[in-house]
């Protein structure tokens, strides 16, 4: 009998666009945050990344802040396509 990973990695795969705005976080921060108050912040914020990440970390503590709260926030500076499997990357080598 093998052991059972205590977390399954959630993997997508999406084209991305030149402005998008990717957030990875702890559940200290959507445990403690809904959903549309995160969205809220990260929109309104956008043009400063680090202190849109700080401000989600304040709201989860001013919430409670059960838990350790990581942010991370990514903002995509070009367009590029998603990867569709070996071909794809095959023929990106000849680009």
């Amino acid at each position: 009998m093998g052991i059972e990973p205590d977390v399954v990695p959630e993997i997508h795969v999406h084209e991305v666009q030149a402005g998008d705005v990717y957030l990875l976080c702890s559940d200290g921060l959507n445990d403690m945050v809904e959903d549309e108050d995160i969205e809220l912040t990260v929109s309104s914020l956008a043009a400063n990344l680090p202190l849109a990440a700080s401000q989600l970390v304040q709201m989860a503590n001013d919430a409670g802040g059960r838990d350790n709260i990581s942010v991370v926030l990514i903002k995509i500076k070009q367009d590029f396509p998603a990867d569709r499997g070996w071909a794809t990357k095959f023929r990106s080598w000849f680009k």
